[in-house]
C-alpha cells in the first residue's frame, strides 16, 4: 500500500505545469521623450495573453493590453507613446489559465527632448502583376511611429516620382498596405515609407528595392493569358494582350489573331479536331492544344 501511494504522489508531482518565464527589454535607440519600445519574450508550455502596466511613478502604473500569446516561446512589441518623463516605470504581466506571472518593475530615462520617431520594418510588395504596359501591386510594411500620422508610399523606377493616398492611423505600431499602380513595366521597383504629422515629414531612412527579374514577368503575364472554354463549340473567348495563332495538325498556320483584353474567336467551319496554338508576346510565348467539338 506504501508502495502505491508513493507512486501515485510521483505521479502527480510529475504533471505541475512549469511557471512560464518572461524576458523584456526597451531598446535604448527607440527612447525618445515621450515614447519607448517595450520587447518581451515569453516562454510558456500553455498559451495565453500578456498585458504591460506603466507609468511615470512606479506606484501608479496604468494597464495596456498586447497581442495574444502563443504556447512555447513568443515575442511581441508595444510602442508607449505620449509618456511623461524624465523616467518610466514598466512590467508585465502573462496570464495563462488560472495562473499568472509577473516581472519586477523595470524603469527607463526618458530623453530629455521629443523627438519624431518613425521606423520602418518588413517593407515589401505583394500582389505584384506585370501587364503589358504597367506594373501594379500592394505596398506593406510595418510602421512604429510615435505621433499621430498619415501614412503614404513613395514608389517608382529610380527616382521615386510618384506616391500613393494617406492612410489615417494612430501613434505606435502597425502594420500597413497601399495598393499603387500605374508603375512602367521594369525589372526593379524602389519603394520607402513616409509619415506625415502635422506638417512634418517623417521618411523611412533607407529606399528598399523589390526586383521582379525576367522569370517573374514572365510566370505574370502566362496568368494573364487565358482561353476558355476548351473544348470549343462554335466560339471561345481569349483573355491577354498578344497574337493569338492557331494551326492544324500539319503546321500549317489557320489563322491569327490581334489579343487585348477579352477578344472572341470564331470556329468559321473548321472541322472537329485537336489544333494547336501558340499565344505570343514581347516577353515570350504559349503553346498548347485547342479541341474542336
Amino acid at each position: 500500500m506504501k508502495t502505491i501511494f508513493l507512486f501515485l504522489a510521483v505521479l502527480v508531482a510529475s504533471t505541475i505545469v512549469a511557471q512560464p518565464t518572461i524576458s523584456v527589454t526597451v531598446n535604448d535607440s527607440d527612447v525618445t521623450h515621450n515614447s519607448i519600445i517595450v520587447k518581451d519574450q515569453i516562454t510558456s508550455s500553455t498559451a495565453g495573453y500578456s498585458r504591460i502596466e506603466f507609468g511615470s511613478a512606479s506606484n501608479n502604473l496604468t494597464e495596456k493590453t498586447q497581442l495574444d500569446d502563443r504556447s512555447g516561446t513568443s515575442t511581441s512589441e508595444i510602442m508607449l507613446v505620449n509618456l511623461t518623463g524624465p523616467r518610466v516605470f514598466y512590467r508585465v504581466k502573462f496570464f495563462y489559465g488560472n495562473d499568472s506571472v509577473i516581472t519586477p518593475i523595470n524603469e527607463v530615462q526618458l530623453k530629455t527632448s521629443t523627438v519624431l520617431y518613425l521606423k520602418v520594418e518588413n517593407l515589401e510588395p505583394k500582389n505584384i502583376v506585370v501587364g503589358e504596359y504597367a506594373i501594379s501591386g500592394t505596398l506593406r510594411a510595418l510602421l512604429k511611429c510615435n505621433a499621430s500620422t498619415d501614412v503614404y508610399f513613395e514608389y517608382g523606377a529610380s527616382t521615386l516620382p510618384s506616391t500613393t493616398g494617406f492612410i489615417t492611423k494612430g501613434a505606435g505600431i502597425d502594420t500597413v498596405e497601399i495598393n499603387f499602380t500605374g508603375l512602367a513595366k521594369t525589372s526593379v521597383i524602389y519603394f520607402r515609407a513616409n509619415a506625415l504629422s502635422g506638417t512634418t515629414i517623417l521618411s523611412a531612412p533607407t529606399i528598399s528595392t523589390y526586383a521582379t527579374g525576367a522569370s517573374a514577368i514572365s510566370e505574370l503575364w502566362r496568368e494573364e493569358f487565358k482561353i476558355f472554354p476548351n473544348p470549343v463549340n462554335d466560339q471561345a473567348v481569349i483573355s491577354g494582350n498578344g497574337d493569338f495563332i492557331l494551326y492544324d495538325i500539319t503546321g500549317k498556320k489557320i489563322t491569327q489573331a490581334k489579343v487585348a483584353g477579352q477578344t472572341e474567336i470564331f470556329r468559321n467551319n473548321l472541322p472537329t479536331g485537336v489544333y494547336a496554338y501558340e499565344y505570343l508576346t514581347n516577353e515570350g510565348k504559349v503553346t498548347g492544344k485547342l479541341v474542336l467539338k
